[in-house]
């Protein structure tokens, strides 16, 4: 009897491939898995239970990979036995193409089975045949979205180091403003401290003149304008 279908995964042609021949993530996709060993490059031992439907029991079988076109398409055989007697089954699965970021998986096969006088019809088999490969699918989709949300996570995020840095960085540069601004502060307060010494000493200045003190205050005066000026000197010479 034939088995056939499609189905959309959306994610990269490569992450859908590598999922496809990965033991570990086959063994948690394929409903009822038991063990999926690897025997070859491309041979597997498969053991899986259905618990559920008119196949329920105990499968095992052999799995071949053959006319492997990476990441395009292979051919599959199978060959098993299981309750409902000896099972062989071929197909051929081919990725193609369907929109941005989109890969239509397609399926054709095959399924015989030896034992002609089951009480399940083919149509009841095929049913359960793909109700089965749908679960596989929107398994494996799950799969495919917890790793490329891992992926676009890290790929998208700050590296930790990176953040380490800018951390400090941004720290550095708080602490160098704060201390461009108590400077700035102290500089000043003691332009205010000269510019009030200066003022005193003018109207001392004038005093004097009236009381013939003039010598004295006038160089008093000077004295503070001189540190003034070399205040300021400092301070240009500090900014350059």
């Amino acid at each position: 009897m034939k088995i056939e279908g499609d189905y959309i995964f959306t994610a990269s042609r490569e992450i859908i491939w590598s999922m496809l021949l990965d033991p570990g993530m086959l063994c948690k996709t394929i409903p009822g898995c038991e063990h999926l060993d690897q025997l070859g490059s491309r041979q597997f031992d498969l053991a899986m239970h259905i618990s559920k439907g008119p196949l329920v029991g105990q499968y095992n079988g052999i799995i071949d990979l053959r006319d492997v076109v990476e990441c395009e398409s292979l051919h599959i055989t199978v060959v098993g036995s299981g309750p409902i007697g000896a099972i062989q089954a071929h197909g051929h699965i081919k990725l193609v193409d369907v929109g941005e970021k989109q890969i239509c998986l397609v399926y054709q096969g095959e399924l015989m089975l030896d034992d002609n006088d089951l009480p399940q019809t083919p149509r009841l088999i095929r049913t359960t045949a793909n109700a089965q490969l749908r679960k596989f699918f929107k398994a494996l989709t799950a799969q495919i979205q917890i790793q490329t949300a891992v992926y676009t996570t890290y790929s998208k995020s700050e590296p930790l180091w990176e953040t380490a840095v800018s951390g400090q960085r941004q720290k550095g540069k708080r602490t160098v403003d704060t201390r461009d601004k108590l400077r700035e502060v102290s500089h000043n307060r003691r332009l205010l401290v000269f510019a009030a010494i200066v003022a005193v000493l003018n109207m001392l200045a004038l005093i004097g003149i009236l009381v013939s003190g003039r010598t004295l205050i006038d160089w008093i005066r000077g004295y503070f304008a001189q540190q003034i000026v070399e205040e300021v000197n400092r301070e240009l010479k500090h900014g350059s």
